[in-house]
């Protein structure tokens, strides 16, 4: 059974006994949570940005701040106070949310606001978990400042997200789950072979990728600097490689492809190409290769040494760089396509 426990902002520090350390303040919230080794940060947010940090602390720190300018103290608290923001969480699981139509609320509506008082909701189960709610009135006016959340939580913390209409900035993530729809994504570091992510009309930008699933949908920018291992598909968006290291399969349609690099002595490189255009340097290293095309071209150099057969609409080339007897293997199948090996 639940206890709720309501306090007014004037009652706020005696909060200090209880196992989770809560802070608020007229432009922040800060909450705190101990960490298990199973933890994992769900977010469900809207016209919020968020920033996820790692640290060598075995917790979980959420903070929720207000950006605004040319506002005065009372403004920029009120634009807080009228944000519907809620955490709560245990050494398993933390939870955010954040809802909203706009990120802020213009001036003109926040006379209302000042000299109110905000309750502040603790509600504790039967597990020992502590909930904080922090919850106003939603003003749906114009956007004038900008929402945003950092989490600061241990390596390896996996992560499951869902965001609209924000932001996301990541420095090393594990196993994390995302679908993301207008909000552009950046991170340092991607790992686990539990990875997904579901990303849709805004940018994608990871400096190295280590495993995992992504799918790109109606993306201008999706850019890769390195990466190990990858299944990637990629829908009407435009890809970037800086450098395959190890393998990747990867499917595009109606976009372009572009790699930079494949490293000597990857081991597998599956492309599917429908209505897409790819560019693909080739290794220095000794590959097998075979090219399934339909309605498509290919240019490469002459060392790249395969036989051609034909079939109806299709063009069958089957052969190896170098040498045929390695474990390298380079297959592409592709469709009203064009792919350029250099």
């Amino acid at each position: 059974m639940k206890i709720l426990v309501a306090l007014k902002f004037r009652l706020f520090w005696v909060l200090a006994l209880v196992l989770v350390a809560t802070g608020f303040s007229q432009e922040k919230f800060v909450a705190s949570y101990n960490a298990g080794d199973d933890m994992v940060v769900t977010l469900k947010t809207s016209y919020t940005n968020v920033i996820f940090e790692t640290w060598n602390k075995d917790k979980v720190e959420v903070q929720a701040f207000i950006e605004a300018e040319n506002v005065t103290k009372e403004q920029k608290k009120a634009l807080f106070d009228a944000w519907n923001f809620e955490v709560s969480g245990s050494s398993k699981n933390v939870i955010i949310t954040s809802t909203g139509k706009a990120n802020g609320t213009s001036v003109s509506n926040l006379e209302g606001q000042i000299g109110n008082q905000y309750n502040f909701v603790f509600a504790y189960d039967k597990d020992g978990a502590v909930k904080t709610i922090v919850k106003t009135s939603n003003l749906k006016t114009k956007p004038l400042a900008k929402r945003t959340i950092v989490v600061k939580m241990p390596k390896n913390t996996k992560t499951d997200i869902n965001v609209r209409y924000g932001e996301i900035k990541m420095t090393d993530a594990f196993n994390v789950k995302a679908t993301l729809n207008h909000t552009p994504f950046t991170a340092d570091r991607i790992d686990g072979v539990q990875t997904l992510i579901n990303a849709s009309y805004a940018p994608v930008v990871i400096k190295h990728w280590q495993y995992g699933t992504l799918y790109v949908k109606f993306v201008d920018t999706c850019e890769i600097q390195t990466l190990e291992s990858i299944q990637l598909n990629a829908n009407s968006s435009n890809v970037y490689v800086g450098s395959i290291n190890k393998e990747a399969f990867v499917t595009g349609s109606f976009g372009n492809l572009i790699v930079d690099k494949v490293a000597d002595n990857f081991t597998r490189l599956e492309i599917v190409l429908r209505n897409t255009d790819a560019s693909v340097a080739m290794p220095e290293s000794p590959f097998t290769f075979l090219f399934n095309g339909k309605k498509s071209s290919l240019k490469h150099p002459k060392a790249l040494q395969f036989n051609i057969t034909k079939q109806a609409q299709r063009v069958l080339a089957r052969g190896f760089y170098k040498n045929a007897s390695t474990s390298s293997n380079f297959l592409v199948n592709a469709d009203y396509s064009n792919l350029i090996l250099q």
